[in-house]
């Protein structure tokens, strides 16, 4: 488990903090589940956290 709502992690992979293809993979079709990779997204939000949180805002 992640310990992230969906939508947080959503929110996440919008402002660039999680990388398709890396973090996360989309499936063929718009309804397709994503699948996330717990491993690579949980080392991510241990960088996350250790960001200042002047570099985790969207630009």
């Amino acid at each position: 488990m992640l310990g992230r709502s969906k939508l947080t992690l959503l929110r996440y992979a919008r402002d660039g903090h999680l990388t398709p293809g890396v973090h996360f993979f989309r499936g063929p079709y718009q309804n397709s589940p994503i699948t996330w990779d717990v491993e690579r997204c949980q080392q991510r939000f241990a960088e996350l956290a250790r960001m200042p949180a002047m570099k985790l805002s969207p630009q």
